[in-house]
């Protein structure tokens, strides 16, 4: 069995772990561009260095870490000259503190990570719903690992 956990991005969390079959932690920041799978407020406030921080703790402790993108819309902002610029600062960003992942719930996101960022490994959000071989084999089709 690996597990696949939630970060809470408290150290004590990653402490922990140890001993476990713990592969990643999975988390974002509180507020950026593109959401996540659930509501900001109901997320520990979360901030660029912190997620940095967890990140680096992680994988001394022979963690990956997922960074989530998986918002279902982003009402079509991405499409935008502006959006799709605060989506590649983020993948930049996401990129250089050395995410192994990115979870994404769009087809846009997916095709552009795979495209620009192919050292990073993607992931379909579960609020996609994935429940039947021949939709894991589209979202396979277009370059997701998992």
């Amino acid at each position: 069995m690996r597990l696949s956990v939630a970060c809470s991005f408290d150290d004590a969390l990653i402490d922990g772990l140890k001993g476990l079959p713990v592969y990643e932690l999975y988390g974002k920041v509180s507020e950026d561009f593109m959401g996540g799978g659930r509501p900001s407020w109901y997320l520990p406030k979360v901030g660029k260095a912190k997620v940095e921080h967890t990140v680096r703790k992680a994988h001394q402790r022979g963690i990956q870490f997922n960074y989530l993108m998986n918002a279902s819309c982003m009402g079509n902002a991405e499409y935008t000259r502006e959006g799709y610029r605060e989506i590649r600062q983020m993948l930049d960003w996401v990129s250089q503190i050395e995410c192994d992942s990115v979870t994404v719930g769009t087809i846009y996101l997916l095709q552009l990570i795979k495209q620009n960022y192919p050292h990073l490994k993607v992931r379909i959000s579960s609020h996609r719903f994935t429940d039947s071989p021949r939709k894991a084999k589209f979202w396979e089709d277009h370059g997701a690992d998992c």
